[in-house]
């Protein structure tokens, strides 16, 4: 089996960037955890890379030749959207409300507030009360000294993972 990190380009093409050898998808334990993360990592200092969810595995070359083939397009158009950009995490004040016109109005507060971040980014993303913003590599020190600024929780800088769909095999 052979466990896939991520998915770029070598020479032009696309590239798959794997360990070979493994017997079964890791279990999602710190270690492990961190050692993906430290491979996606490593990998984007030599270009745009798509990270694959942690634990992908596949059976052999010819699933990875498959994958390459059969998404080309959709792995192109990841790689040019990520190009050159890393994702930061915000997570965003806790909206309380008693009714749902309360809760409409905290909510609407709150994209107010973060309005300043997402002018410097090139995309977002939104799950519940977190936001992740994928900004240019050459704003993302101002992006963090806006943060900072508006003493708002941040993570970062990350690989793109919440900007690649979480690709699997």
């Amino acid at each position: 089996m052979i466990y896939v990190y991520a998915i770029g380009e070598h020479g032009g093409r696309l590239t798959a960037f794997v360990k070979r050898g493994v017997t079964c998808a890791p279990a999602p334990e710190p270690d492990a955890l961190l050692d993906h993360d430290r491979v996606v990592h490593s990998l984007m200092g030599d270009g745009a890379v798509v990270p694959m969810r942690f634990g992908t595995v596949v059976g052999d070359e010819s699933d990875i030749r498959s994958l390459l083939l059969k998404r080309r397009k959709e792995l192109r158009d990841l790689l040019t959207h990520v190009r050159g950009r890393v994702e930061f995490g915000v997570r965003a004040p806790q909206v309380s409300a008693s009714t749902g016109r309360d809760y409409m109005h905290a909510k609407l507060e709150v994209d107010r507030l973060l309005a300043p971040l997402a002018e410097l980014a090139a995309d977002t993303r939104v799950r519940h009360r977190d936001t992740a913003y994928l900004v240019d590599r050459e704003l993302a020190a101002a992006f963090q000294e806006r943060a900072r600024n508006m003493k708002l929780a941040l993570s970062g800088p990350w690989p793109p993972y919440s900007f690649t769909g979480a690709l699997r095999g």
